[in-house]
């Protein structure tokens, strides 16, 4: 049987912007609370529907008058705060889009390129922007490197820098001629871009990844697991609201409470007690807690229904953890271009049926198949390339010429994974740790151990490079042990008689010798340290000379 699997959604799809809809849930139950934020356990701030309806307006109408172009792009850099969904959402209602930054975190220059206005915060932010911009007065800003900016907002007076416009004066000039001198904002359609989020930067440049508000409205939220959870949840997020993992989702699809902080704050295992004191005060019916932070939950009297948690694979012991506090953890298998792909619930009940790589069974409204190099379906249970479609996927990338979809909606995910027969999917990798071949995908590091025990090799990494546009060879970037002499032919020899003494082979047919051996004096890293397989691939493809064969 082919690997492709297809679950029904029963939902009712949302056809709204995303102001449209904290319009409707504040107008539906004004009173009612929307989110609530902590700094410390002293330090709590709540905001009723009503109120941050209050505050999307305020805000929305004092950056409408920054007179910006539809879909301008803005920089959105700021720590969690009472307000911080606010101006997300202000900034939306006129026709802006915000792009959510996390500044320390990439190359500024390249983040910010195309963006018109910054919205910066924190110091250490200001300092990165200054380094390559000028403000002049009025907030206009000047910058070589990045030359579509235009504005600069301090988020506060704290840290605002000279010349900067600083976010709460405007919202207090406006607030004091409003009604008279305001303008009605512009009709935003649901298939608006709403916002863009940034991919974690893994292969050395994040891509910047384009979001509707159809798409943020409509992707799966926690009832579609459980029915039985109500807009009555509480719902408690430990990280920053500029990722999808702490956006308040479930807030804008079921209108329930949203309870978040200070990542720093919320995540030191220090603070364990007092965190335990903010789930039992704000009766928390759902703890979205990231993979890390899990390793440090513990029995503390206090019980929830559901533990939530996505980004890296949950190990066996990592579940069992939860338990302490949770009656079922939730584990997520999502991505910033696809947001919930699948699932999968753990009770102690069904805990044994944990496999590594488990990544559960497609959501709701979601098909996923899996395919080899030429798209092709693969048999169920051999590894190929997850490819995901649902009316939900995102709008592209911002920036660059091609989509992130093909022709028929798929989008072609980063990741190695198989089917069972029941549908449940396991992950074996990324692309990146595969050799991608037109009717299977061999793993590199399967080829890597080949190469790795010549004697003469000090360390090799294995990478695809294209043979056709459907295609890939293996390519072995070897490091030599001083004073050993680069010989391609006798490395590939080697190879070969390992390769037929040991019986080795994939898929029966496509051996682990490697087409090309290339010498590497230094492998190139990324943040971290992290292997750059992304650049050396392009470096291998030009000493190669493979441009043509290029995807």
């Amino acid at each position: 049987m082919k690997s492709y699997f297809n679950h029904p959604a029963k939902m009712e799809l949302i056809h709204e912007s995303i102001p449209e809809r904290m319009q409707r849930l504040a107008e539906d139950d004004p009173d009612k609370t929307a989110i609530v934020m902590y700094h410390s356990i002293d330090e709590r701030y709540e905001l009723t529907r009503m109120e941050l309806w209050d505050r999307c307006l305020r805000f929305g109408r004092a950056f409408y008058k920054l007179n910006l172009e539809k879909e301008a792009r803005v920089a959105y850099c700021a720590p969690n705060s009472i307000n911080w969904f606010a101006y997300d959402v202000g900034m939306m209602m006129t026709g802006a889009v915000p792009v959510h930054l996390h500044l320390g975190d990439y190359d500024i220059e390249t983040v910010l390129d195309g963006c018109d206005v910054v919205v910066i915060e924190l110091k250490e932010h200001w300092d990165d922007f200054l380094a390559i911009a000028e403000i002049l007065p009025g907030g206009v800003v000047r910058c070589k490197s990045v030359p579509s900016l235009k504005l600069a907002v301090a988020v506060t007076a704290v840290d605002q820098p000279e010349n900067a416009l600083l976010l709460p004066e405007m919202v207090a000039e406006v607030d004091a001629q409003y009604p008279q001198t305001f303008k009605p904002f512009p009709y935003i359609d649901p298939e608006d871009i709403g916002f863009i989020n940034l991919t974690s930067g893994t292969t050395g440049v994040p891509k910047r990844v384009r979001h509707s508000h159809f798409n943020v409205l409509n992707c799966p939220p926690v009832r579609s697991v459980h029915d039985e959870f109500t807009d009555d949840e509480v719902r408690f997020v430990n990280c920053d609201m500029s990722y999808l993992n702490g956006f308040p989702f479930d807030f804008l699809q079921l209108g329930s409470v949203f309870v978040c902080g200070d990542p720093a704050y919320l995540n030191d295992p220090k603070n364990f007690e007092k965190i335990v004191s903010i789930w039992k005060k704000e009766e928390c019916t759902m703890l979205s807690v990231d993979p890390e932070s899990v390793k440090n939950l513990k029995y503390s009297g206090f019980r929830t229904r559901m533990c939530v948690s996505s980004g890296e694979i949950m190990t066996k012991d990592m579940i069992h953890n939860t338990f302490c506090i949770a009656d079922r953890m939730l584990m997520i298998y999502a991505s910033t271009e696809a947001f919930r792909v699948s699932h999968q619930v753990f009770t102690k009940s069904n805990i044994g049926q944990y496999l590594p790589g488990m990544l559960g069974l497609p959501t709701q409204g979601v098909e996923v198949k899996i395919v080899n190099g030429m798209g092709g379906l693969m048999e169920l249970g051999e590894p190929g390339i997850l490819s995901v479609r649902s009316p939900w996927l995102s709008r592209g990338y911002d920036g660059a010429s091609s989509s992130s979809l093909d022709y028929n909606f798929w989008l072609k995910t980063d990741d190695v994974a198989s089917m069972m027969p029941a549908g449940d999917l396991l992950l074996k990798g990324r692309v990146s740790d595969f050799i991608i071949k037109s009717d299977c995908c061999i793993p590199s590091a399967t080829i890597e151990s080949n190469v790795d025990r010549h004697p003469d090799v000090k360390g090799v990494v294995v990478i695809g490079v294209p043979a056709s546009d459907i295609d890939e060879d293996a390519c072995a970037c070897v490091q030599l042990v001083s004073g050993r002499k680069f010989d391609s032919a006798s490395l590939r020899q080697y190879c070969k008689d390992y390769a037929q003494r040991d019986n080795e082979n994939i898929s029966g047919t496509k051996t682990i010798i490697p087409t090309y051996f290339l010498e590497f004096g230094e492998f190139p890293t990324i943040r971290g340290g992290k292997l750059d397989k992304l650049k050396m691939k392009q470096i291998a493809i030009e000493r190669l000379d493979l441009e043509d064969r290029r995807k």
